[in-house]
């Protein structure tokens, strides 16, 4: 019995770090920050991505631009 509610624990664990993960919170400024200032490029990812994406937002698209931005400089 004890080790079925390990089990059940250990996996209600894992879906609530699923659900619940950190999530990068890009900005404008960070994104301005990440292109060294340049405005243009800034502007250029976020309509790449809104492009990609016409559904989503501008903050999701700032949010996925920063993140690429972040992955590229890797």
């Amino acid at each position: 019995m004890p080790l079925v509610f390990l089990i059940l624990l250990g996996i209600a664990a894992y879906a609530l770090y699923r659900v619940y993960q950190p999530v990068s919170k890009g900005s404008e400024s960070e994104l301005l920050r990440l292109c060294l200032g340049d405005d243009a490029l800034a502007n250029r990812l976020i309509r790449r991505e809104l492009e990609l994406s016409p559904e989503i937002g501008r903050a999701e698209a700032v949010r996925r631009a920063v993140i690429a931005c972040q992955r590229d400089r890797r």
